[in-house]
């Protein structure tokens, strides 16, 4: 596996492979209340936020995560935060959320942004195993939100 990081606006032409990616993952949101499409184009930039980081094998992509400005809606003044946090379902537990998570701390830290937060249902172990701090935890449409901080 030689799986590298890189900016979506470096790779457009994954743009549409990730958005159905990203309705795959999450059909409750993407079709219903958002566009995959139209969320990652916004994130298809080189600079600012929000800026999309995706991780490639071979060409492909196999994961993607995004920085943005107040996108913990029970805690809006934490910002920037990283969403849109995924690795394909046949590659999770080899070490591509970590690879993904450590070049948007990189990115952030290059940017002048001395923390990043998150928010998470499923997938709390892996922030606190690369140094995140959970710092609050609410209720969000039933589900308990873990919140995160990582100073950078």
């Amino acid at each position: 596996m030689s799986v590298r990081i890189a900016l979506l606006a470096d790779h457009p032409e994954l743009l549409a492979d990730l958005a159905a990616s990203y309705e795959r993952e999450w059909p409750q949101w993407y079709g219903v209340h958002g566009d995959a499409t139209t969320d990652l184009r916004e994130r298809c930039r080189h600079t600012g936020l929000p800026i999309c980081l995706i991780a490639l094998d071979e060409g492909k992509v196999i994961g993607a995560l995004a920085l943005a400005a107040n996108a913990i809606s029970v805690r809006p003044e934490l910002t920037p935060c990283v969403i849109g946090f995924w690795v394909e379902a046949v590659r999770r537990n080899r070490g591509i959320g970590s690879l993904l998570l450590k070049a948007a701390c990189e990115h952030a830290r290059a940017s002048s942004v001395a923390r990043l937060y998150t928010c998470t249902e499923t997938v709390p172990r892996l922030f606190v195993r690369e140094g995140w701090v959970e710092i609050d935890a609410a209720m969000h449409e039933g589900k308990l939100q873990h919140i995160f901080e990582k100073a950078l």
